[in-house]
């Protein structure tokens, strides 16, 4: 949905439905003081809560506000509303910080993954209320790109996407055969050990949070295994992660990110691997990536 499709009707429900689910007959007491009477300025409203924490900031990853307002378990759960993929095509979601690098041996380690799972099943629903109610999810990301004109050209290679999200997954999936290359998917690091044996694709865009084996994980056992270890692999993650975790991987994505930039990647190392096309234009407008 473009920005200026976005009425304050519409946030206002998508705040109701959330704060419903998170809060039951409390809601009232969580609700946020913001302006969105009929015919108010949005952009007004939303800029001050922006979020300016994100790695790589608006031009890694689009424009993005969000609101933190928590639920009954933990206070930092936030309503966002995000440009994906397309430029100019938002959608709602919710942040529950699955993304934080917190490790087994963290003492509080079981704790968090039990947070993690209350909070997973707390966005399930409120998503699930959101589309039932018209309200633009990630779901509807792969009818956007459905949309989109045929490329000029038309690309060649295979990539497997490795996303726990069936929605990201499935738009991913559809943007990069819009364009022209063979997808493989797969739901987790360890599925995806299974496929690249079988059929090896010449570029993994990973995920980095996911269950069984995460993409840090899927990346040192890629690096292993002699038949796909010069498999060029783009981590894709919301989270800050040190030095030495990026350079296991040969990319690195802020999520949620652009098609620009995600081309520009794919460009990149697939003329380092010899398995695409010499550098040119993007089909989709990209530009060139600029020279550090």
């Amino acid at each position: 949905m473009k920005f200026e499709e976005i009425t304050p009707a519409l946030v206002r429900r998508a705040l109701d439905l959330y704060l419903g689910e998170a809060y039951g007959e409390d809601a009232d007491r969580h609700r946020p003081a913001l302006d969105l009477s009929d015919g108010a300025d949005l952009s007004a409203v939303l800029r001050p809560h922006v979020d300016a924490s994100r790695p790589g900031g608006e031009e890694a990853g689009g424009r993005r506000y969000a609101i933190r307002l928590g639920n009954a378990r933990y206070p930092f759960m936030k309503l966002v509303l995000q440009e994906v993929l397309v430029v100019g095509e938002f959608f709602f979601a919710i942040d529950t910080h699955d993304d934080m690098d917190i490790r087994p041996h963290f003492p509080d380690y079981e704790a968090w993954q039990q947070l993690k799972r209350w909070n997973g099943e707390l966005r399930r629903r409120i998503e699930t209320q959101w589309r039932g109610s018209g309200i633009p999810t990630q779901d509807s990301l792969k009818e956007v790109i459905d949309r989109l004109p045929a490329p000029d050209a038309r690309r060649t290679g295979t990539i497997l996407v490795v996303d726990d999200e069936p929605a990201i997954a499935a738009g991913v999936g559809a943007l990069l055969e819009h364009s022209g290359y063979r997808v493989l998917q797969a739901r987790d690091g360890r599925e995806a050990l299974e496929i690249m044996e079988l059929d090896p694709p010449d570029l993994v865009l990973c995920d980095y949070e996911m269950p069984h084996l995460d993409g840090l994980g899927f990346c040192r056992e890629v690096r292993k295994r002699d038949a796909v270890q010069k498999t060029p692999i783009l981590l894709a993650t919301s989270c800050l992660l040190s030095l030495e975790q990026i350079r296991v991987a040969d990319g690195f994505l802020v999520k949620p990110y652009q098609k620009e930039v995600l081309f520009q990647f794919l460009q990149h190392l697939l003329k380092e691997k010899g398995s695409g096309p010499a550098a040119g234009p993007d089909p989709f407008g990209a530009a060139e990536p600029s020279p550090r």
